[in-house]
């Protein structure tokens, strides 16, 4: 080619006057021999470099607290000083955000990742799906229900966030097994960072506990196959579908429709909090050594000097979805940038064409927004936010007002967010004491009691809730002949601690669907009137 040429015609050159090339040689030599000595010299004048160490921040003086130096080996404490180290190596405070990320999370000493005994009566805190089968039977007829009206697709991904220990997920498989077209499209997708629960939720599933499983009580390390590596991770469950784990949901294949299950997951994912000032403006509430001589808590809430990039990003977002008087009145803001990019990723997918999705977001909350609503549960005790860092769960509302609006914001309107509507509301529309009423039929007076009093506890509050104020003759259970005497001897001796706390209205439920398709069942239509199954 052209380099080829160019070399001929050179080479031919230097044959023609070799004399002239060889001076011009020398020449290039000398210059070469007196740069290098100039450079050498230019290197010894600053090849001696002082800097002035003395108005460096030294870290181990944030370590000088009472509290810390006085804390001992245990998990609790690992985390306080790993927090410590957070603050003191980045010469300044923790987001709110960070903080619950760290102590809900962090690989060892997290509360969802050091130990799978979080859920139950027996953990910290009781979940609808552990207060009855009922929950899980319905949110099984919701599924089938918008698995129809996405067209019945011959493949569906179930998909599941935030799994806990695989009772919702085992709930609903189970309760829709009978339909075989349904389970024979079906392929269960669990979302989870921990892999000890990752190892309950297998051992729910699928009756086996984890292959190569480390002994009980030993410090577990993810492994390939639970929590990081779906394709190793694959099982199948006693229902017949298969099922994978993974460690984010981005790992799940968007070329299929999917059905997206979050219950009681957004109200754990990371928050930040921001409070108006009269000379600054929005500016951020930030996690910060607690220096006090005598502290009670390692850990103490201080202000940002200034604006911070979440306060200048997120505030904006949030204000906008206020009416103007609301705007200029309201005084702080909590709001979760990491619930925002979920459920973007979520109503990406729904929004789909291709592959058309829907999602069922379940968790306490409502419209919002909300000014400082994060809260720590310790053996369902509420307890300080900075107490024992790791061993308590950190959760706020769910602003499902903001949902609403990133699902718009990101889909220009091709997905629609239904509700938020109330858990009672939804669980009547779905038809839950119809269920009830069938399994009463077949069940002993302790079953009885026990499944009454867990619908009791799921619809509290609600429109169509037993009243279970009073309480009435015990054993009258024992006597009753059909579903009805059954339904009222229960209700008139199951007062239970979970009606206090109005779960069938506090609790709400928010679908996401493409806006070409109608109103999903268990939410209220034009009419404002639920839609039954």
């Amino acid at each position: 080619g052209s380099g080829g040429c160019e070399s001929a015609a050179s080479g031919s050159s230097r044959a023609a006057a070799p004399d002239a090339e060889a001076g011009h040689g020398m020449h290039q030599q000398q210059q070469l021999e007196e740069k290098e000595e100039k450079e050498g010299e230019e290197g010894e004048r600053h090849s001696h470099v002082t800097v002035d160490r003395s108005g460096l921040w030294r870290p181990r003086a944030a370590f000088s607290s009472p509290l810390v130096q006085a804390q001992g080996k245990g998990a609790a404490s690992r985390l306080t000083r790993h927090l410590q180290w957070l603050v003191a190596v980045r010469g300044g405070p923790l987001s709110v955000a960070e903080y619950m990320q760290e102590a809900l999370v962090h690989p060892r000493e997290g509360f969802y990742t050091s130990s799978p005994q979080v859920f139950g009566p027996g953990g910290h805190f009781v979940t609808a799906p552990e207060m009855s089968q009922l929950f899980g039977e319905m949110v099984g007829v919701w599924c089938m229900a918008t698995w129809q009206q996405l067209g019945r697709p011959s493949r569906l991904q179930l998909v599941e966030l935030g799994p806990g220990r695989g009772t919702l997920m085992a709930d609903v498989l189970r309760c829709t097994a009978p339909f075989t077209d349904f389970h024979r499209a079906l392929e269960v997708h669990l979302v989870e960072v921990s892999s000890k629960l990752a190892q309950v939720q297998r051992t729910t599933l699928t009756g086996e506990a984890t292959p190569g499983a480390e002994p009980a009580g030993e410090e577990l390390r993810p492994r390939e196959g639970v929590g990081t590596d779906s394709a190793t991770a694959a099982g199948k469950t006693r229902w017949g579908p298969s099922v994978q784990w993974h460690m984010d949901i981005s790992q799940i294949p968007t070329d299929v429709p999917s059905l997206f299950l979050a219950h009681e997951f957004f109200d754990a994912l990371p928050v930040h909090q921001f409070r108006r000032t009269g000379d600054r403006g929005w500016v951020e509430l930030l996690v910060d050594i607690n220096d006090d001589p005598a502290p009670t808590e390692p850990f103490r809430m201080v202000l940002s000097p200034r604006a911070t990039i979440p306060a200048k990003l997120l505030v904006p977002f949030r204000l906008k979805g206020l009416s103007g008087e609301k705007a200029s009145s309201i005084q702080a803001l909590e709001i979760s940038a990491t619930a925002l990019a979920c459920v973007r990723q979520i109503a990406g997918r729904v929004a789909n064409p291709a592959s058309p999705s829907a999602a069922l977001i379940m968790d306490y909350g409502d419209e919002g927004p909300f000014e400082h609503s994060l809260q720590a549960i310790r053996h369902h005790q509420f307890v300080g936010l900075f107490d024992a860092p790791g061993s308590s769960d950190l959760s706020a509302y769910v602003d499902f007002g903001s949902l609403r609006m990133a699902t718009e914001q990101e889909t220009a309107g091709q997905a629609v967010a239904h509700g938020p509507a109330n858990q009672g509301d939804f669980l009547h529309a779905l038809g839950v004491t119809v269920r009830l009423q069938q399994l009463l039929k077949k069940a002993s007076p302790e079953q009885a009691k026990s499944l009454y009093q867990g619908y009791c506890r799921l619809v509290s509050g609600s429109d169509g809730a037993p009243n279970t104020a009073h309480s009435g003759s015990s054993g009258g259970t024992s006597t009753a002949h059909d579903t009805g005497e059954k339904t009222e001897a229960l209700s008139n001796q199951s007062q239970t601690d979970g009606d206090d706390r109005m779960m069938g209205v506090r609790h709400k439920v928010m679908a996401i669907l493409p806006a070409s398709l109608q109103s999903p069942v268990g939410f209220p239509d034009g009419s404002g009137m639920p839609q039954a199954c």
